[in-house]
């Protein structure tokens, strides 16, 4: 970002980044846990990848969902 832009243009920006960060991440990671069960229960998939991807996708989910309340645990600590 150019450091001449607007103060709109730089607000605009903050909100796409946070959106893909703290939206579109967790979303796909419920996907990809969606995914990981559909291919636990189907006859011609592979059951290791489809349980690896659980695996994968259920501990990214609960890192986010531990650092966020890592991070609200926190409020008002240093006033």
């Amino acid at each position: 970002m150019p450091s001449d832009a607007s103060p709109v243009l730089q607000n605009s920006a903050t909100g796409f980044f946070a959106a893909v960060f703290f939206l579109a991440g967790p979303l796909a990671h419920l996907i990809g846990v969606v995914f990981g069960l559909m291919a636990v229960g189907r006859p011609d998939d592979n059951r290791v990848l489809g349980l690896a991807g659980i695996v994968v996708n259920g501990a990214s989910l609960a890192a986010g969902v531990f650092m966020l309340w890592a991070m609200a645990s926190t409020f008002g600590a240093f006033t």
